[in-house]
């Protein structure tokens, strides 16, 4: 399975240490999960606490790392920042919907989408309605009317998954909820949500994905090594 790694600095005491442990992440922890059977696919820095500017710098600050190990890093929301070294983006599905608006109906924006001529897109869902919709939007953005002639890769992530301590209280939606969701698109879907790296393969085969996500248990599981 190939993971891709949703950041929480919050685990961790300070951002000294978040950067150490992704650092470990990114390189240290390769032969940990290769015995699981498992690899890093991507980092995605989630940090929705911060505003642009702070996550700007942070952003810059991961990077370094990520390209160092040639791992890549999705921005988490901030659309605005896609250029230069950033065409991988994940959104939760009121962005990427604003994000769609743009690239309709903005020029400049459009422009500067244009001159990264390969996007990457996530976005986050929770429901087989906002599958579709998402669906439906990819293909107006691709209509030749546009004048896009962009390449956009998109996958999904549902959640979540299992009950989790990101989201108290919030009951998971279970691997039947999950393949509806899944199958009512050609999009990849990847779960989220109470992934572990023990659970990991049993979610694989359940799911019928070859991607899932974790947050907190892959801090935790470096931390063990």
């Amino acid at each position: 399975m190939l993971i891709k790694f949703v950041t929480n600095r919050k685990l961790l005491r300070d951002e000294d240490e978040f950067l150490s442990v992704l650092e470990s992440i990114c390189e240290d922890l390769k032969d940990g999960l290769l015995k699981h059977g498992h690899s890093i696919d991507s980092v995605i820095l989630r940090e929705k606490d911060l505003d642009i500017v702070s996550y700007e710098k942070l952003l810059n600050k991961v990077y370094e790392i990520t390209k160092r190990h040639n791992v890549p890093l999705f921005i988490h929301s901030h659309f605005e920042l896609i250029g230069r070294d950033f065409n991988k983006v994940h959104l939760p599905i009121h962005r990427f919907r604003e994000f769609c608006d743009l690239v309709s109906n903005d020029e400049d924006f459009r422009t500067r989408i244009l001159d990264c001529g390969n996007i990457f897109i996530g976005v986050s869902i929770h429901s087989k309605k906002e599958a579709i919709e998402v669906e439906k939007r990819l293909a107006i953005l691709l209509n030749p009317s546009l004048n896009t002639n962009i390449s956009i890769n998109t996958y999904l992530t549902v959640g979540n998954l299992f009950a989790t301590t990101c989201k108290v209280g919030k009951p998971g939606i279970g691997y039947e909820n999950f393949k509806e969701i899944k199958d009512a698109t050609s999009i990849p879907t990847y779960p989220i949500g109470g992934i572990t790296v023990e659970n990991l393969n049993e979610v694989g085969a359940q799911t019928n994905s070859k991607k899932a996500c974790i947050m907190s248990d892959l801090v935790e599981f470096c931390k063990s090594m």
